[in-house]
């Protein structure tokens, strides 16, 4: 994971058409998915509501959603704190799994190849997981505009240098094409990434993005309901690149919950293993100023050093971070977190579990 590169895109990109929900689905038309040469298509003629896919001539609701009248809505969340060991354990395992045959390679160099809908699922069912964790709604990619964008924007990001740049790539740039532009301009770029799950565990941890966060931001945005997908290995310089499309994708979720703040590792029980060697997040709150971090173990009482880390704007809800000075979380110990500006204070319990 170290060794690959990341690069998120921001909000005032030239792509970005509003907030992640800022839009309806008939921006593109569902993703139906392979076609049965044998036969008519089922689908062909059917358009479904927003986070659902047409199958057998019918529309069914995307993973993770749930049928409500003519909606596909987001099931009860609950707060995280109350979420118990068993399920974190068993959703974080599940969330891991890679397909077999998620990726079919291109016939040539500007080919993006094919991300199938097994590698785009397990990619949504990886960031589903991290913001059912966090209290948050689940996201679908069923919209093939959405898609289409992402994949195109990851050959070209896979042949040009990583980077800021990536989000704007020039008409001059290898395997340049407008839609893979406008995905890059509205996307979280990785390069180096071989899977759907690995993908999304980058923009979690966002190394190397210390003064942002911002692919961390994107994905955890509450608003976000509809996103797009795209991996291709080859490249020149990383074996490869992938692109989430998160800005302007539209697809809000109904019945989504909107919490007032989003910890990242968040209150509850946490796998310890996505909470080492990274920055502690809180977006929301409404801070107005820096803040100071106070964090305490419960077992013994005693305070644990953290410095607030300043963050730019601009990448989904305002946020604040913090770095841990010299320790790290423990499993089956609870850390009280304290963040305060002077005038409102946040404290919420994490509590890191080995599954």
């Amino acid at each position: 994971m170290d060794s690959a590169l990341v690069d998120g895109a921001r909000d005032g990109a030239p792509a970005d058409s509003g907030p992640a929900d800022g839009g309806p689905m008939d921006s593109g038309p569902a993703d139906t998915g392979p076609v049965d040469s044998g036969s008519a298509d089922p689908c062909a003629s059917v358009s479904c509501m927003a986070h659902a896919r047409c199958v057998a001539g019918s529309c069914v609701c995307a993973e993770g959603f749930e049928a409500a009248g003519t909606d596909c809505v987001s099931p009860t969340i609950g707060d995280p704190a109350t979420h118990s060991e068993a399920e974190v354990c068993a959703r974080y395992r599940a969330s891991q799994a890679v397909s077999t045959g998620y990726y079919i390679d291109g016939a040539t160099m500007c080919d993006p190849g094919t991300l199938t809908r097994a590698g785009r699922d397990d990619a949504v069912r990886r960031l589903s997981f991290f913001r059912w964790l966090t209290g948050l709604a689940p996201v679908s990619a069923e919209n093939a505009t959405n898609n289409l964008q992402a994949q195109l924007c990851s050959v070209t990001s896979a042949w040009n240098p990583a980077g800021l740049a990536a989000h704007r790539p020039d008409p001059s740039a290898l395997c340049y094409t407008p839609e893979g532009a406008a995905g890059a301009g509205a996307s979280n770029i990785a390069w180096g990434v071989q899977s759907g799950p690995s993908l999304i565990d980058m923009f979690i941890v966002d190394r190397g993005n210390d003064s942002t966060l911002g692919h961390r931001r994107w994905c955890l945005y509450p608003p976000l309901g509809e996103v797009g997908v795209g991996i291709h290995h080859g490249g020149s310089s990383y074996g490869g690149a992938a692109c989430l499309k998160v800005i302007g994708t539209g697809g809000s979720v109904v019945g989504a919950p909107s919490p007032e703040i989003v910890p990242y590792p968040p209150a509850g029980f946490v796998p310890v293993a996505l909470m080492r060697g990274i920055e502690w997040s809180l977006g929301g709150g409404g801070f107005r100023g820096p803040v100071t971090v106070v964090i305490t173990r419960q077992s013994d009482g005693a305070p644990l050093s953290a410095t607030s880390v300043p963050l730019t704007g601009g990448y989904g809800s305002p946020t604040v971070a913090w770095r841990l000075d010299g320790w790290s979380p423990v499993a089956g110990e609870t850390y009280r977190v304290e963040v305060t500006d002077g005038t409102t204070t946040i404290a919420y319990e994490v509590r890191p579990l080995s599954c």
